[in-house]
């Protein structure tokens, strides 16, 4: 497995660099989950805070299972800032053949291609790192309108729902369940 998985440069100018996470992420990783949980954005976290400690311990689980293997992350840069968070996590035994697909942008970052561009090279990725896995599935806030439109057009379907499954900004929000073949 390689390091860096895709690079290019942006009509805009800046570099994109799509790769692997390491342990000298940390502080970058930090500094993103937090800012995502003060936005209170689409996350499970909203509005808490993760400790040094606890991310610490996270990325040393996330490596290792990259290393197994039975996780793809990809971390995205753009002009060397991290922009976006993806994984696809493999579940085991008789369900091995199905992973949890996440995805997570920097609000600077949204609007401009890149959450398709993540998710699009994360799932190519899973096929060469995880070969047994042939279905991917998600869930997310059901009014987070522009993901939706994502996840159908790159050939998601609606499974389920839970309705007010989640809590967003205080508000309970029905938790959607989605699937894709890969």
């Amino acid at each position: 497995m390689k390091n860096i998985v895709y690079r290019k440069k942006a009509r805009s100018g800046d570099e994109i660099i799509i790769r692997y996470p390491n342990k000298n992420d940390l502080n970058d990783m930090l500094q993103y989950i937090n800012e995502l949980s003060r936005e209170r954005t689409f996350v499970l976290l909203q509005g808490g805070r993760v400790k040094l400690k606890y991310e610490k311990k996270y990325l040393e689980k996330v490596l290792r299972e990259i290393r197994k293997p039975s996780r793809v992350q990809l971390l995205l840069f753009c002009d060397k800032k991290l922009v976006g968070i993806s994984e696809i996590g493999q579940k085991n035994r008789a369900q091995s053949h199905v992973a949890s697909f996440g995805i997570s942008i920097r609000k600077s970052a949204r609007g401009k291609g890149l959450g398709g561009l993540l998710m699009k090279t994360i799932l190519i990725e899973t096929k060469k790192q995880l070969p047994e896995v042939k279905i991917v599935i998600l869930s997310m806030f059901a009014n987070n309108i522009i993901a939706a439109k994502l996840y159908k057009k790159l050939g998601f379907k609606k499974y389920g729902l839970l309705p007010k499954g989640v809590k967003h900004k205080k508000r309970l929000v029905d938790d959607i369940f989605m699937w894709k073949e890969i």
